[in-house]
């Protein structure tokens, strides 16, 4: 298993409980960048199973595709959240927040941006902002959450 190299903080909470609780014959975490996922994907696996970009996964499954390894690929579009006039937006904005910024954004659910009715945009930035602060105070880069 290799985390994404832009969460590093939950690659190495992955890294950490795989090492700790899991068979070393049978998984291995290994943290790094691109280049060490395009060395990974060229080994010899029994499968890839990838969860990103459309542009990466082409990469992943020409290198699969080269080794004849299975390949089970989740791949993400712009994942738009639409806000009508008529919303519940505290709701809303709650759940925006929790698929957003739940594992650092690296799920597939996370909304990529937010298309919100005209006449709604003020209130919704000014939740988003309150919501954001909830959750993880008013200097995020030093929060524990």
């Amino acid at each position: 298993m290799k985390p994404s190299e832009i969460a590093p903080s939950v690659s190495a909470v992955i890294k950490k409980l795989i090492d700790m609780y899991l068979d070393k014959e049978f998984i291995r975490c290994i943290e790094g960048g691109i280049d060490v996922a395009v060395e990974l994907n060229k080994q010899k696996l029994d499968m890839i199973c990838f969860t990103g970009s459309t542009f990466v996964g082409k990469i992943i499954a020409e290198v699969a595709a080269k080794n004849l390894t299975y390949c089970v690929l989740e791949l993400g579009g712009k994942c738009p959240a639409v806000i009508h006039e008529t919303t519940d937006m505290q709701h809303a904005v709650e759940k925006i927040c929790w698929a957003k910024f739940s594992n650092s954004g690296q799920t597939c659910v996370a909304p990529d941006y937010v298309i919100v009715h005209e006449s709604i945009v003020k209130e919704f930035v000014e939740q988003l902002k309150i919501k954001i602060n909830q959750f993880w105070g008013e200097d995020t880069q030093s929060s524990d959450q």
